[in-house]
């Protein structure tokens, strides 16, 4: 990339942007919202400011543009104003400033690229994590922020990676293994490019797997069956044969030298289906294999602590509920602080309100990614457009928020919203490549 204005700021955004920790600090302030406020002024200097920026999304501006509304009145009743601010600033005023700088297609693609790589960098961090026990991006840990170390499932540890929870980094690989996707069908003539995409997905695969997040590999596991499928019958049959059949003859060799790895697969089965049923729990024994139980009870426990069912608690208000837990003839108090659910995490943050009007910035997401998927790809894309990818990413995403709240992952799915924006106010950059 020739250093110039868009490309560093293309740089910035795609490569620093969705991987730099929370906790990284300098001089006492976040490393994170000091970059965003640099690309801001960067892109307002030198770009000057525009009062429309996705003139072919105006379903999605508007949608946006309610969210932002309803947050904003949130902000001022609950005096958040600050945290609103930083909210602005740092995921859609930076849209509004990287938009500009993806116009032409070379561009897309490098943003696209700086993705996949920011992905293998923190993967390759995560399986050192696992193996080693130590986290890399916890050296920039300028801020004190407290993290704890992730619980050990089957004597794995799971790896969290430049994020706060293991499941969120899990979401993020399965945005990054659907943009790797993308490319290798991009550049499908070129089996040079390819096997080196190929080494980038083994990589942020089993990155995904140590994180042993259960509902989230499902739905990688469904996302990337679907692109299979889009890329076509036998391609799709063609690896699921090879993967089924080298996985039941790597099963059966080692059935036969070590015979107690049938009860650590038996493990694994019910640790996957403890996901839908937590009777399955019972049966791991004293294995780590899952998680609290309490995702059924979430939607009483969270509509029980709000005062106004219409507004919610305010965007920085830490859920708190107390419950009485039972063992023999003992009993004790627990306190649930956590709400793995995003939908319901809406409904605390913001009521009623904000949980539709979000649900509707997802709904229009996804309805724009369709429109573009049914659209026949550009030549240069290959048999998987880029939409495409997207509304099933976005699809599968929009499932595992019943089982998870939106964290540090948010980063890459802004990303992924500039992208598409740019993608669709360029004409899939038809005319232009330099």
């Amino acid at each position: 990339m020739k250093l110039n204005i868009r490309n560093t700021i293309i740089f910035l955004v795609f490569g620093i942007y969705p991987i730099v920790p929370q906790y990284f600090g300098i001089m006492g302030i976040s490393a994170f919202k000091l970059m965003c406020l640099g690309i801001v002024l960067f892109a307002c200097v030198f770009f000057g400011i525009s009062r429309s920026v996705a003139t072919s999304c105006r379903n999605i501006q508007i949608a946006f543009g309610i969210w932002l509304i309803i947050m904003f009145i949130n902000a001022i009743l609950f005096k958040g104003i600050v945290e609103y601010f930083y909210e602005v600033l740092c995921y859609y005023l930076v849209g509004g400033a990287i938009i500009k700088c993806l116009n032409t297609r070379k561009r897309f693609i490098r943003a696209v690229d700086l993705l996949i790589i920011g992905a293998v960098v923190a993967s390759i961090i995560g399986i050192m994590e696992s193996i080693t026990g130590f986290n890399g991006f916890h050296l920039l840990n300028t801020m004190g922020a407290q993290i704890t170390l992730q619980p050990l499932r089957f004597g794995f540890r799971r790896i969290i990676s430049f994020t706060y929870q293991t499941i969120s980094f899990c979401n993020y690989c399965m945005f990054a293994l659907g943009l790797i996707v993308y490319r290798i069908s991009v550049c499908s003539k070129e089996n040079e490019r390819k096997q080196k995409y190929g080494i980038a997905y083994a990589i942020v695969f089993i990155a995904a797997l140590l994180t042993l997040s259960r509902s989230i590999l499902i739905c990688i596991i469904i996302s990337q069956l679907i692109l299979l499928y889009l890329c076509g019958y036998k391609v799709l049959l063609k690896r699921i044969l090879i993967i089924t059949t080298v996985g039941m003859l790597a099963v059966i060799i080692c059935s036969m030298v070590l015979p107690e790895i049938v009860n650590v697969l038996q493990n694994v089965a019910y640790m996957l289906l403890a996901v839908f049923d937590d009777n399955y729990a019972t049966m791991l024994g004293n294995i780590d294999g899952t998680g609290s139980g309490d995702r059924k009870e979430l939607l009483k426990w969270v509509w029980e602590s709000i005062d106004n069912k219409w507004i919610g608690m305010g965007g920085s208000a830490e859920f708190t509920y107390s419950l009485t837990e039972h063992s023999g003839i003992y009993s004790y108090i627990r306190t649930k602080t956590s709400i793995e659910n995003q939908y319901l995490n809406l409904l605390y943050h913001y009521g009623i309100i904000g949980l539709i009007s979000m649900i509707w910035v997802y709904i229009q997401l996804f309805i724009k990614s369709v429109i573009q998927a049914v659209k026949s790809p550009s030549e240069w894309e290959g048999r998987i457009s880029f939409p495409k990818m997207l509304a099933v990413i976005f699809g599968t995403y929009y499932i595992s928020f019943f089982g998870v709240h939106q964290i540090d992952e948010k980063r890459i799915f802004f990303c992924l919203i500039f992208l598409l924006i740019a993608y669709c106010n360029n004409k899939a950059y038809l005319t232009a490549y330099e």
